[in-house]
């Protein structure tokens, strides 16, 4: 198991840059404009985090918030990506198909062109799906002046993703589904978790063998909670968790008094010059970034055999193996529990004290030394001497004879070996010319709690104050 963040690396960095410069080529803005442009940014993260019943797809077919769109919160997923997706076991063919659902202006496309170099010469082909075309249009011309010489071929379809899986009858080798999770609601009729089981059975039945689905969303109780159910969804589909998770077992975060969530921060330095600036301008610094995230990938025969061992009533039709899974809660448990009991073992035994560390730092009562919680093969753990451990790190831990339990949460209690002994994080690395903002030090003060941003298209940020008004100008179209 590795870390899940890596600072980008210099030239990913230079890559960024590049991003941002398409990006700008791309919503070409007059001097009036582009002195309107701050406000506009506040405006449209308002309606993302503060008035969200006034939200409605228009605000794609408003140029004035599309354009801030693209020229804020675009960039700012990117640099969020750019920390995950180089260490993620992404397999794709020469020939292989992306399937992106919610893409609006082709975020998860651009980021895997830039956090994947080694698949920019492939004839890749990218199916982008959303409800609206404005934004597809306008990512499909920020890819072009980025790579005008890509040989990837970008289609755009347009529906809910609902629509788009079923309607889709190729086989993908990646299916991607970021900030779009938290649209499907739950309704009179179907809950949220029977929902999100429909959709990760389409998702499953798209996928080609060794195929893989990355789910994002913000690091906010929502998006933690979406991950949770679509990595149980997973097992009666045939998908088990490959990142960030360190084991097979129950989620811990769906545990009947688990209180907290599964999500990841790092800092957020490293900013292209212009996206720094006008989150300044903006009033919107930010000191951290929060990512909630499953991988999840097909299971290979060997695995789905071994689990249907530890279930007497599985069909023997391999066509027909899941489908008793279907709208059933107990055959759901059922599969959860028969991966789990089959998943590999490490020779060596290390899986079983990998603990993956998840939040920020915490002051518990009676201890001077902050902790954080993580996740283990044995539920949920509540780490000390955890200070110097970067969220999203992967440590081994040795367990005590008889583990204490916090009275809280229930989490086991364990004291992590120092610094040196944990699995190393990725050293930082300078910003390249062009970007502006600190990497950060792993052994920095914990981070003041920032406020959880609701929004599924948004980044968590503090509120500063108003930017000043230009004094010409008027708004943007």
């Amino acid at each position: 198991m590795r870390n899940l963040f890596r600072p980008p690396s210099g030239p990913l960095s230079n890559d960024l840059v590049a991003a941002e410069r398409a990006v700008l080529a791309a919503t070409p803005l007059s001097v009036a404009h582009a002195k309107e442009l701050p406000f506009a940014v506040r405006d449209l993260s308002r309606l993302l985090t503060q008035d969200r019943s006034q939200l409605s797809s228009s605000y794609w077919v408003n140029k004035r918030l599309l354009t801030a769109y693209c020229r804020y919160f675009l960039p700012w997923n990117l640099l969020r990506l750019a920390w995950l997706l180089p260490g993620l076991d992404l397999p794709l063919p020469e020939d292989g198909i992306l399937l992106d659902l919610g893409s609006g202006p082709l975020t998860m496309p651009l980021a895997l062109w830039l956090a994947k170099p080694e698949w920019r010469s492939r004839p890749l082909t990218v199916v982008c799906g959303d409800v609206a075309p404005a934004p597809m249009n306008l990512g499909r011309d920020i890819f072009r002046h980025l790579a005008p010489d890509s040989p990837w071929k970008i289609e755009i379809t347009r529906g809910p993703v609902e629509k788009i899986l079923r309607e889709f009858s190729r086989s993908a080798s990646l299916v991607t589904a970021a900030n779009v999770l938290n649209e499907l609601k739950p309704s009179r009729e179907t809950p949220l978790h029977q929902r999100l089981e429909d959709f990760v059975r389409r998702v499953a039945a798209r996928l080609s063998p060794g195929g893989r689905f990355l789910a994002v969303e913000p690091g906010t109780r929502l998006g933690g909670k979406l991950m949770a159910l679509i990595r149980r969804a997973g097992f009666a589909s045939g998908l088990v968790p490959e990142t960030p998770c360190p084991h097979w077992g129950p989620c811990p975060m769906l545990a009947e008094r688990a209180t907290g969530w599964c999500h990841f921060t790092h800092v957020a330095g490293g900013a292209p010059h212009e996206l720094a600036a006008l989150t300044r301008k903006a009033g919107l610094e930010k000191d951290t970034l929060s990512i909630s995230c499953m991988l999840l990938r097909r299971a290979t025969d060997e695995e789905t055999r071994r689990a249907r061992t530890h279930l007497p009533d599985a069909p023997e039709d391999a066509d027909d193996l899941f489908d008793d899974a279907e709208g059933d809660a107990e055959s759901l448990e059922s599969w959860a529990d028969a991966f789990a009991a089959s998943a590999p073992r490490d020779p060596d035994g290390a899986g079983k004290n990998a603990v993956r560390i998840l939040s920020d730092p915490i002051r518990l009562p009676g201890h001077d030394a902050p902790a954080r919680y993580g996740c283990s093969a044995r539920g949920l753990v509540l780490a000390r001497n955890a200070l110097r451990v970067p969220s999203g790190a992967a440590v081994t831990v040795l367990w005590p004879e008889k583990p204490e339990r916090d009275a809280k949460s229930g989490a086991l209690l364990v004291v992590l070996p120092s610094p040196r002994d944990a699995s190393p994080a990725p050293p930082e690395t300078k910003p390249p010319r062009g970007t502006r903002g600190k990497a950060g030090h792993r052994d920095q003060s914990p981070p003041r709690r920032l406020r959880n941003d609701p929004n599924p298209n948004t980044l968590p940020h503090a509120t500063a104050a108003k930017p000043r008004k230009p004094a010409t100008g008027g708004k943007g179209k």
